[in-house]
């Protein structure tokens, strides 16, 4: 429902943006400006009304939620580490250096 919401809501700004710039009427650019973030934030309320839920409301899932097994997997990954990788000494040696021809 957000991403629905979200998708519509930059759609309808996009083409009301192209018609204002069509029009070159600064006083439409002007109401434009002004009256779409009251009027998403209405349509954002409407909805939320007849859903009965709050749309921009986010939540985690609570720890008990998880099972042990997936904890223990999880846990278990962690434990893992990588094997360390032979890195190169730097040295000051100039006879390495390539030469210009």
């Amino acid at each position: 429902m957000r991403a629905v919401f979200v998708l519509t809501t930059v759609v309808v700004a996009l083409a009301l943006g192209v018609v204002a710039a069509a029009s070159e009427s600064r006083l439409l650019i002007r109401t434009l400006i002004v009256g779409f973030v009251p009027l998403i934030w209405a349509v954002s309320h409407a909805i939320e009304r007849l859903t009965g839920r709050d749309m921009w409301h986010f939540s985690a899932p609570s720890p008990e939620s998880v099972d042990a097994s997936s904890r223990r997997h999880d846990e278990a990954a962690v434990e893992l580490r990588p094997e360390p990788v032979a890195v190169r000494q730097k040295t000051d040696d100039r006879s390495t250096l390539p030469l210009a021809a």
